[in-house]
């Protein structure tokens, strides 16, 4: 799998789906192309889209559709049960549930993207509220219902979701992951983001081949575990990731051990590089050795 939020330069994302529908076109073929069958988006898919739909069935692709939870975020509102939040998730989600299940492309529904990280910026309560919101949702979904999460120790046997969502952006290693994960549930697992960034932050150079080694190693090692398959994050870069300016390609980095230069470049993760173009919002694509 990919995953797949095409934010043109200078932009930021929302949401809600904000592509043009000529990129459909271009990017779902490539796609199928290079071996992938699932595309992970983030935003949710206006009702009436049919662009994205014809070009997903046309690749014989499949979908992971998100459903943020970033437009419901209140510090001060609860996600207990009886709560209005709650309750207007619930059926806020119910609603996008039926509209995706018409399209009969979907894998699963992703629930909120790694909700418990710094949950009391978001909700009021605890995480406990969320994960009992989850498993709600997934009672009373047509789709199977799944929730990203980024860190191991949050896997359980918990009634809820149909397989879990592991976001294992780690560098070049998974190590110990998996058999943490067998420890601590017996449900499916899916990692939903793995990926190595193309930027070598100490020579201050493009890097593409060892971003397309780290890809090859850490597909096999993928192939080797009990997991449902993974989702490379990402399909093309994203300048707005790593800096205050989304109109420059910003190089400043996190440091992360796993990478083979010790930083993360946010910006950097695709599998293609961007070009701008006269058209705004229509960049042109830059194929990395990854791709």
């Amino acid at each position: 799998g990919v995953a797949y939020s095409p934010t043109p330069i200078g932009a930021t994302p929302g949401a809600n789906w904000q592509v043009s529908g000529c990129l459909y076109g271009r990017d779902l073929p490539l796609m199928a192309r290079a071996g992938i069958n699932t595309v992970r988006v983030y935003g949710r898919i206006p009702a009436g889209e049919t662009t994205f739909w014809q070009a997903l069935a046309k690749s014989n692709l499949f979908l992971l559709a998100g459903f943020p939870l970033e437009p419901y975020h209140d510090p001060r509102a609860s996600l207990a049960p009886g709560s209005d939040l709650r309750a207007r998730i619930l059926r806020d989600f119910r609603e996008y549930a039926e509209q995706l299940r018409e399209t009969r492309r979907v894998l699963a529904v992703v629930f909120g993207n790694e909700v418990a990280s710094g949950y009391s910026r978001k909700f009021g309560g605890t995480a406990r509220d969320f994960y009992g919101l989850v498993a709600e949702a997934a009672a009373g979904s047509p789709l199977p219902v799944t929730t990203a999460v980024a860190d191991v120790t949050e896997l359980t046997d918990a009634p809820g979701v149909a397989f879990w969502s592991l976001n294992a952006v780690r560098g070049i290693t998974f190590e110990g992951l998996f058999e943490e994960a067998r420890r601590r549930t017996t449900r499916p697992l899916l990692i939903s983001e793995f990926g190595v960034d193309a930027w070598d932050h100490n020579r201050g150079v493009e890097e593409a081949e060892t971003q397309a080694l780290a890809l090859r190693n850490l597909v096999r090692l993928l192939q080797q575990e009990a997991v449902l398959g993974g989702v490379w994050f990402e399909w093309s870069d994203e300048w707005w990731r790593g800096g205050a300016d989304p109109s420059r390609h910003a190089t400043a980095g996190e440091p992360r051990p796993g990478f083979p230069d010790g930083v993360a470049n946010g910006g950097w993760f695709g599998l293609f590089g961007l070009t701008a173009t006269d058209a705004g919002g229509l960049d042109a694509l830059r194929p990395r050795a990854a791709f």
